[in-house]
């Protein structure tokens, strides 16, 4: 396995998260000061968190309250006449749901009928414009009208895939609509796919477990997955959101293993963003650099978010064709035609850096030096290495596309002759 605590030797690491949300609840906190007199939904927060009886509530807390805050923040849309405060609310009372007594009650007054997903509790609740209150229902979620209706909402136990909550969103929600589809990069999968969708998530993570339990450890940091629509056996759409941490965008694959490999990918670059936000890499020169991975130069944070996921699911495969268990031998092709393939792309983007290491902040460099003995240690001897054609056909590529971009390749000779263990 890798995480930034193996690469640092630094147990703090793992704290980043909760700074993050400590920070943002301080800042939560002074808001509230700020706004919340005479407004039904900040009151509603200061009671909902305190209903809550937690001593930290910041812990339990989801992302999803917190991006919203900064996207408010930050896009002056602190008087909005409910929507966005009423979104806010609920996104507390969702991810502290768990933890309120029963039977909390709380008032509700809205201007027209809303869809909202609650990530964590995986409702999608449908409030009429006569909602007059939500509250607690034993483990579920109820509503009562004006007229004293009422409608329970239950939780539906199938969003959950291991540890991770997959967010089964319907494109006319207000959360969708307003906030999650401007990051979207395709389409959500669909409701007709989405147990399936489920089936593939838990093998995947079952493949995951089953080559290092280290692994699934990492997982355990997001906390939600949202499912998108397959594009095609090779090409996904799959990404996370430096601004949304512990959130990650998951397209859909033919098999399992590619769902697997994208977990970690993505897993690998929330933890990063989390970490580049609180220490420097780089002396942020503003270079731009070839990548093994794309068809554009790249900014010398972007080469190190791509060195620091492939090494880490090189060594993956590298862990998985070292294991015999057979739950794995069925993707052994997939899984030899990955790890050559990484090898060689990580190897041109390490090549860059030699070159260049102008723009990497002492602990940057430290970071590269011991992701490179990682990517060392994680060749197998007994396996032959072959550069594949695509590999010095994406050179070309790139060379024609990007005139007046410097790229450093390595001599003739590496994409000639057989490399194995060590000769590197």
């Amino acid at each position: 396995m890798l995480n930034l605590q193996i690469v640092f030797q630094n147990s703090d690491i793992n704290n980043l998260a909760s700074c993050y949300k400590l920070s943002c609840y301080k800042a939560l906190i002074g808001f509230l000061d700020e706004e919340a007199h005479g407004d039904i939904y900040y009151q509603n927060l200061e009671k909902v968190i305190s209903a809550a009886k937690l001593g930290s509530p910041w812990k339990y807390l989801n992302t999803f309250f917190y991006s919203l805050l900064i996207f408010i923040a930050d896009n002056g849309n602190k008087n909005t006449k409910v929507s966005y405060q009423a979104l806010l609310f609920f996104l507390a009372f969702d991810s502290l749901f768990p933890y309120m007594e029963d039977a909390s009650r709380f008032i509700v007054e809205l201007d027209q009928e809303y869809k909202i997903l609650l990530p964590k509790t995986g409702v999608n609740l449908r409030l009429p414009k006569e909602t007059r209150y939500i509250a607690k229902k034993g483990k579920n979620i109820e509503l009562i009208l004006s007229d004293s209706t009422k409608i329970l909402h239950t939780i539906d136990d199938r969003y959950t895939s291991k540890s991770l909550q997959v967010l089964n969103f319907n494109e006319d929600e207000f959360l969708y609509k307003q906030f999650i589809n401007q990051y979207a990069q395709c389409e959500l999968i669909g409701e007709k796919n989405f147990d399936d969708y489920i089936s593939k998530l838990n093998i995947a993570i079952n493949k995951i477990e089953a080559v290092d339990k280290g692994w699934v450890e990492i997982l355990k940091n997001i906390e939600f997955v949202v499912p998108m629509k397959y594009v095609s056996h090779d090409t996904t759409k799959s990404f996370t959101i430096s601004g949304i941490p512990h959130l990650v965008f998951l397209s859909d694959c033919d098999k399992p293993i590619k769902l697997a490999e994208n977990l970690i990918h993505e897993s690998l670059h929330d933890e990063l963003n989390m970490f580049m936000n609180y220490y420097e890499l780089t002396e942020q020169k503003n270079i731009l650099y070839y990548s093994s991975w794309r068809d554009d130069p790249r900014p010398i944070r972007g080469l190190l978010h791509a060195i620091y996921v492939f090494t880490g699911i090189f060594s993956f495969y590298s862990q998985s064709l070292r294991t015999n268990n057979t739950f794995m031998q069925c993707d052994k092709d997939f899984m030899l035609f990955r790890y050559t393939s990484i090898y060689y792309e990580l190897y041109l983007a390490y090549y860059q850096l030699e070159q260049v290491k102008i723009e990497l902040s002492p602990l940057g460099s430290r970071f590269i030096e011991t992701l490179n003995s990682i990517y060392t240690s994680s060749l197998i001897s007994d396996i032959p290495l072959f550069c594949p054609p695509n590999i010095l056909a994406h050179i070309n590529k790139w060379i024609k596309n990007n005139p007046g971009y410097k790229i450093h390749i390595p001599p003739k000779e590496f994409f000639e002759k057989e490399v194995l263990y060590g000769e590197v």
